[in-house]
């Protein structure tokens, strides 16, 4: 989340989605928390943030106007989809966050950032080749651009929280039921991601024709992705049936990571 954009939404929700979390925990008699990572609150350090994503169990972004434009968003957001995590974004509603601007600029995401803030695109270069494997805006580009925009998002409108918790506890309910929904789309974009990894590696002394097969097998593996969250759309979208609730209750005890 955007920090001064989303900073108390975020609190909010955090405690929502842990009362959720750890109600569904007892209620299988089973005495462990499960904790919700609130980055600005819980780490100061980016290398803090990524090693707490890597214990998380999914992500939820809070899409505000601004949020894209923060390179360590980007890079949760991009480690998320290497490491197969559901993403589960979240509209503050009245916060400025338009789906299509927001598409138009991860397509062209480098230009973009850096017309906004070349000190940002800086950062986000530098930061990225300290990840382990090292990465490149470009190979960030490709991921977020291609798996974000397909991800169907919650809208939270903090205005109606003061109706005695109800709103806010159904959306903190709908984002731990979509995240579990979401491990099919989470698997193709993984797999997707792989194949951009390869691509961006080429030995420039490979045939042109091996250099062609592996840029051909990034795209049609985002292609993947997209095709499948559209087919697990509307399961991702409504409500669990009462099996699929007993199913989740008993095989997860989850951790989320906010993003900041």
């Amino acid at each position: 989340y955007h920090r001064a954009e989303s900073g108390a939404d975020a609190r909010l929700l955090q405690s929502a989605l842990e009362g959720v979390l750890n109600g569904r925990t007892r209620a299988v008699g089973s005495a462990k928390r499960a904790p919700v990572f609130l980055d600005a609150t819980d780490a100061t350090d980016l290398d803090m943030i990524v090693a707490s994503l890597h214990a998380s169990r999914g992500l939820v972004l809070l899409l505000t106007r601004h949020v894209l434009e923060r390179p360590w968003c980007l890079i949760e957001v991009y480690e998320a989809i290497r490491l197969g995590l559901p993403i589960v974004p979240v509209v503050i509603v009245g916060l400025g966050y338009d789906f299509a601007a927001a598409a138009a600029y991860l397509s062209d995401l480098k230009a973009e950032l850096a017309a906004r803030s070349a000190t940002a695109l800086e950062e986000l270069r530098r930061r990225l080749q300290r990840l382990n494997p090292p990465a490149t805006v470009s190979k960030l580009q490709a991921a977020i651009s291609s798996v974000l925009p397909n991800i169907i998002a919650i809208h939270f409108d903090p205005m109606g929280s003061g109706d005695g918790g109800y709103h806010l506890d159904a959306i903190a309910r709908e984002v731990v039921e979509r995240a579990a929904r979401q491990q099919d789309f989470a698997a193709a974009a993984q797999e997707a991601l792989v194949d951009v990894e390869a691509t961006v590696s080429i030995n420039p002394h490979q045939p042109a024709s091996e250099r062609a097969d592996r840029i051909s097998r990034a795209r049609d593996g985002f292609s993947r992705a997209g095709d499948r969250i559209s087919r697990f759309g509307d399961r991702i979208s409504r409500p669990a049936s009462g099996s699929e609730r007993e199913s989740d209750t008993e095989s997860r005890t989850t951790t989320t990571t906010t993003t900041t």
